[in-house]
């Protein structure tokens, strides 16, 4: 992941910290800050891989019990493992894609289910280091997909 989205400190040249999507600490920064709509980067990223994953929650190793919030306690959080919802790998350059319907079905699948589980629109997908290379979905598909009116 850090090769192909060249991940590297600008300066440094440290590599930087990659993971998979992390929905628990992104409902907890929405529940703080109120995300009216969210953009999705470096979704090309993900092109080649033959699974991709999200956080969905956490497992706390000590107590044996599965964690649906963000723990206060800091120590808590060490102790706890993320636990994945895998997905098919799309297997498609999606550089080229322009718009919505230009994705392969299994990467819109993706978005989606990360829309309907943080229930915030994905209004702009990145597709390629380019600034035109953005997907903007439009408010009307959004809404829809997370049940709520955000126009």
């Amino acid at each position: 992941m850090q090769k192909i989205g060249h991940e590297f400190g600008v300066t440094t040249g440290r590599p930087r910290r990659c993971g998979w999507i992390d929905l628990l600490q992104l409902k907890y920064a929405d529940n703080i800050n109120h995300f009216t709509s969210l953009a999705i980067t470096k979704l090309d990223v993900l092109d080649t891989f033959e699974e991709v994953c999200a956080v969905t929650h956490y497992y706390d190793e000590e107590t044996g019990e599965d964690i649906h919030y963000m723990p206060a306690n800091i120590k808590q959080l060490a102790k706890c493992r993320p636990r994945i919802k895998k997905f098919k790998g799309w297997n498609s350059d999606t550089t080229q894609c322009t718009k919505w319907e230009d994705l392969p079905q299994l990467a819109k699948d993706y978005v989606n289910y990360l829309e309907r589980e943080l229930q915030v629109p994905i209004r702009w997908i990145g597709v390629g280091p380019a600034r035109e290379s953005i997907i903007e979905r439009s408010a009307e598909l959004t809404a829809k997909n997370v049940g709520k009116d955000f126009l």
